[in-house]
């Protein structure tokens, strides 16, 4: 080898390494610009093949550094104890930041993250009698979008000392209501009690497809209307014994600033790094009732034994959106059955319920629900019939895609019914796979109206039509009282277009990092699987696929909260503000949009 060719050899392992990229900057609290040091930075491939995670701890100064990174696209994080967690580039906590995009060798220095302090809410609880409670669960919740609909949300909760104080700390800031409920204690003060065996210790998971009777009515109790899905509040606690021909009382979960509806909760505004204190409540008791009734087996005409029985409280709407969610929030009374297939739930306050029966017999599950309003009297003489749930045969077809043994692209894809009733206990929806000759069956199909949602479907793919007979399942839903006679036909297509564009401000600059959101027409906006969402880049550039045809209004949003364009009430406000497109198949279509400012 000559000197020439030892000595390129040379210069060329020297700078191979320094052709790797690299990213380093500073973490800072959000307002001072001062350094934040012991945060955790973490960078995340995206788009790679092999998606990576890299972490490095900030020093005193706030800084942070990675070397020898790969050419691609990356999102970086940043977090530490009393903040909140905040991506590169977000406009507000728990918002998406903006890509970094590496090319080869390219170092990239001063990159700032800033990090919004937490807050904090204090408080005490007392009992009636003004005397601090203790071993009292209090409750942070706030409201977000789920499905168009604006329901309440546990964040954090904690429980009170010997003192009755409590502490809600690590808190972003913003909205919040403060519930205090109290908890079961041993020695008479019970959640739930049963007349005829002990309290169901299986978790509420077990409790799914619910079918059954309808229009029941009991003495001393009312025929309801359906509840809403995902609004159910928290049991009563019983403070006295309650025997039979007698009420009893209980403790009920009570909102700050000291009312027992949720809709009256006066609503606490959290700034910044602040400790909000003096947030009292006092708990309230309430007389309370029972409910009795048999559960019927309807296959054998039989009294139904081994059966867990559920009395859900929900709470309707009235216009302002679901005021409870997720049934890990809420304790349920509940009570199992004699051999006579009687129950009794007791410690029952006066409201609205779904009253839900669920065997597991063998192979077979059989449920029973039934709607009750519980007024000023004990419920008694309540019917519930146990029926099987049905099965329900379909074929899904995939434009493009021949089915057959093999295909991977069909043996994705799942189909689901979602309940539109009352709360989606887990694993309740019906689902199933998709086989290679596209067919599929559901089985355990409860009495009640669903809607449809396919998962795992190709790139850009959606839900073209979907008919059970003559029933267009994506306008009309689906009601099932009876067994399937007709196969469920669902054809999803891949003939979507793209979008690309801009977004500017006022004064005509580049919007950065800024929501998009493609709203279906009129007609189709209850079909939440044809919204598209997109978030501008550094440029304020637009890109978006995947969009069905079809005529969109489309939103540039400054700051918006996750899903609240699905919210008909929402979108309401901002119409005249968005844009008229067209989408058609398989094409891409230009769009220039003015976004809406914070507040807008």
């Amino acid at each position: 080898m000559s000197w020439i060719s030892l000595f390129v050899a040379v210069v060329f392992l020297f700078q191979a390494p320094q052709r790797q990229a690299s990213i380093s900057g500073y973490v800072v609290k959000m307002g001072t610009g001062e350094p934040v040091g012991k945060a955790l930075v973490t960078l995340s491939s995206i788009g790679s093949g092999r998606n990576q995670s890299f972490t490095a701890t900030t020093n005193s100064t706030g800084q942070f550094a990675f070397q020898n990174l790969e050419p691609g696209q990356y999102r970086l994080m940043a977090a530490r104890n009393g903040y909140v967690r905040m991506e590169y580039g977000a406009r507000s906590p728990n918002r998406p930041g903006l890509l970094i995009t590496l090319s080869l060798g390219q170092q990239l220095p001063d990159i700032v993250v800033q990090l919004m302090p937490a807050g904090t809410i204090t408080g005490r609880v007392f009992d009636r009698d003004g005397e601090p409670f203790a071993n009292v669960t209090v409750e942070a919740l706030r409201y977000s979008y789920q499905e168009g609909q604006r329901v309440l949300n546990g964040v954090q909760s904690a429980r009170t000392n010997d003192l009755g104080e409590y502490r809600l700390f690590w808190l972003q800031p913003g909205q919040y209501f403060i519930s205090a409920t109290p908890q079961a204690q041993r020695g008479g003060v019970l959640n739930s009690l049963s007349v005829a065996g002990p309290e169901i210790a299986g978790a509420i998971g077990d409790i799914a497809n619910r079918d059954g009777a309808r229009g029941a009515r009991g003495r001393g109790g009312q025929q309801g209307p359906q509840g809403q899905r995902g609004t159910q509040a928290p049991p009563p606690i019983a403070i006295e014994p309650q025997s039979q021909g007698q009420s009893a009382e209980a403790y009920i979960p009570v909102y700050y600033p000291g009312t027992t509806d949720a809709q009256s909760a006066a609503p606490i505004s959290l700034p910044a790094g602040i400790v909000f204190s003096g947030v009292d409540l006092t708990v309230v008791a309430a007389r309370t009732l029972r409910v009795q009734g048999q559960v019927i087996n309807g296959a054998t005409g039989q009294a139904a034994q081994n059966t867990n029985v559920i009395l859900l409280p929900v709470q309707r709407q009235s216009g302002g959106g679901a005021l409870w969610s997720g049934i890990r929030n809420a304790g349920n009374l509940r009570s199992r059955i004699n051999n006579q297939g009687i129950f009794e739930i007791r410690s029952v306050v006066p409201g609205s319920y779904e009253l839900i029966a669920v065997l597991n017999d063998r192979n077979n599950r059989l449920t029973a629900r039934l709607p009750l309003e519980v007024g000023n009297a004990d419920v008694q003489n309540v019917s519930l019939v146990l029926t099987p749930g049905f099965t329900l045969n379909g074929r899904l077809t995939v434009e493009g895609v021949q089915a057959g043994a093999g295909n991977q692209d069909l043996a994705r894809i799942r189909v689901m019914l979602r309940s539109d009733s009352t709360v989606d206990f887990g694993g309740s929806a019906a689902s199933a796979t998709v086989q290679a000759d596209g067919t599929f069956t559901l089985q355990q199909v409860g009495r009640d109206e669903y809607h449809l949602r396919v998962s795992g479907m190709p790139r850009n793919g959606y839900v073209k039509s979907a008919r059970y007979g003559a029933v267009d399942l994506m306008d009309e839903g689906l009601r099932l009282d009876r067994q399937p006679t007709s196969p469920l036909e669902i054809f999803v297509a891949t003939d979507t277009g793209s979008a690309d564009g801009n977004v500017q401000n006022d004064k005509q600059e580049p919007s950065v990092n800024v929501t998009v959101v493609f709203v279906p027409d009129g007609a189709r906006r209850h079909r939440l699987d044809l919204y598209r969402t997109a978030s501008t880049d550094a440029m304020g550039h637009l890109h978006v696929e995947g969009v069905p045809p079809g005529d969109y209004r489309v939103f540039a949003w400054e700051d918006v909260e996750n899903g609240a364009w699905q919210d008909p009430d929402f979108v309401r406000r901002f119409e005249d503000q968005g844009k008229s497109v067209r989408i058609n198949e398989n094409s891409r279509t230009p769009v220039e949009l003015r976004v809406i400012p914070s507040g807008g």
